[in-house]
């Protein structure tokens, strides 16, 4: 039985050799394969064989800890190839031996030159639960971000593992950094699919909000003051568009410009197709005849012309959103230059919204003179005059219509 046992080593040897750069002794690397050839690594590290080749395959092998213990003890195997057998004992299911190779090495806080990734966000894509603890007890850095602006954190809302989030907040894990595109490990977490809404309850015991989401997402709803709805501050831009719709329909070519050429039906799919991304019940029920709207939806929606007028105002008295000056607030006719302008380039109304005069014409939930397939507009254009800029102006508009003078803007119940 014994002799089969070291027959199978030398089995097993030529797939080990694959993995190395050069061929060392043969018994030797086969010994540290093999998790019943302690008493042949004892042998080799007394005699001053054993080196890093042996421990590498040791850890990639399903060896144990024993062993690798053994192999520590050799003088010759730098720090940077422990470090590297200890990510390799990561991709394996033996967590002795990465303990083992854990307290052996300074690469808590180890990372990848490349990408930056740490051991712990490694371990965290693999959901080690286990390891991922033994890494913050031995004191690895929580908040350590990759290349991408990633924390282990965000790392474990991506891959919807609730017990390895609780642990990161347990350790002091920080949920206000951004990633590079500016995503928190909340926002992460809430438009992640499919939604894991044990770990959004969890962040939001902790503090997080949607807010974080709108903020990512490039929208900033203003609540209005003495009404139970908040408004997008800006014309939806051409950027936030695509982002949703995946398309840009839009004449005027710009990120930040608002999106033009769309039609009151793109506005409403683009309401509830917004809505269902962020897990919100959707306002309409989209028919080309008959679209209807539920009242009672989280989702989001266009505001009614009352609505518009009213937030339009500002709470001040002027004839225009925000000024009698209308050069001052809106893009018109006799100071557009014949296009379109980056939202919020004007002066703010007394609510914070921008952009409610001029620039681009603003779809309404209302019909217009009872037919259907007119819908009204409110706050004049760039192709238009100061008379259609007034707070009060509104006309009718083909519903299934855009051009270049006409966006919208969003609005969302609050309570």
């Amino acid at each position: 039985m014994k002799g089969f046992k070291k027959l199978l080593l030398f089995l097993v040897l030529p797939i080990i050799l694959m993995s190395c750069d050069r061929k060392p002794e043969l018994a030797y690397l086969a010994a540290c394969a093999h998790p019943d050839a302690l008493k042949e690594v004892k042998y080799y590290v007394k005699h001053k064989i054993s080196d890093a080749e042996g421990l590498l395959i040791a850890a990639k092998q399903n060896t144990n800890e024993k062993i690798v213990e053994e192999l520590l003890k050799s003088k010759n195997i730098e720090e940077s190839k422990r470090l590297e057998a200890l990510w390799t004992a990561l991709d394996n299911k033996n967590i002795e031996v990465f303990n083992v190779l854990l307290k052996a090495t300074k690469g808590v806080n180890s990372f990848k030159q490349a990408t930056k990734e740490t051991i712990l966000m490694n371990a965290c894509v693999k959901g080690k639960n286990d390891i991922v603890e033994l890494l913050i007890k031995a004191g690895a850095d929580v908040n350590a971000q990759d290349e991408y602006g990633r924390t282990a954190l965000m790392i474990a809302c991506r891959e919807g593992n609730k017990d390895i989030v609780n642990a990161l907040l347990a350790a002091s894990a920080d949920i206000k950094i951004k990633k590079n595109d500016g995503a928190t490990a909340y926002a992460i977490a809430y438009t992640n699919k499919p939604k894991n809404k044990d770990i959004i309850t969890i962040l939001e015991k902790t503090g997080a909000g949607i807010s974080e989401v709108y903020e990512f997402l490039g929208l900033r709803m203003v609540s209005i003051p003495g009404k139970n709805f908040e408004m997008l501050s800006t014309e939806v831009t051409q950027e936030f568009y695509e982002e949703i719709m995946g398309d840009n329909p839009s004449y005027f070519k710009g990120e930040r410009l608002p999106a033009e050429r769309v039609s009151w039906f793109d506005a409403v799919e683009f309401c509830n197709t917004l809505s269902t991304r962020l897990g919100l019940t959707p306002v309409y029920t989209i028919d080309k005849y008959n679209t209807k709207q539920n009242p009672d939806s989280d989702g989001f929606r266009l505001p009614t012309v009352e609505e518009w007028q009213y937030a339009a105002r500002g709470g001040e008295n002027y004839d225009y959103a925000g000024s009698n000056d209308i050069d001052k607030i809106a893009w018109y006719y006799h100071n557009s230059g014949g296009k379109t302008h980056p939202v919020g380039q004007k002066k703010a109304n007394g609510y914070g919204l921008y952009d409610m005069s001029g620039n681009v014409f603003e779809w309404c939930w209302n019909a217009s003179r009872k037919y259907y397939y007119e819908r009204y507009i409110c706050g004049g254009s760039w192709q238009y005059n100061d008379l259609s800029c007034f707070v009060d102006y509104r006309e009718g508009s083909g519903a299934d219509s855009g051009d270049r003078s006409t966006g919208f803007r969003i609005v969302r119940n609050i309570k």
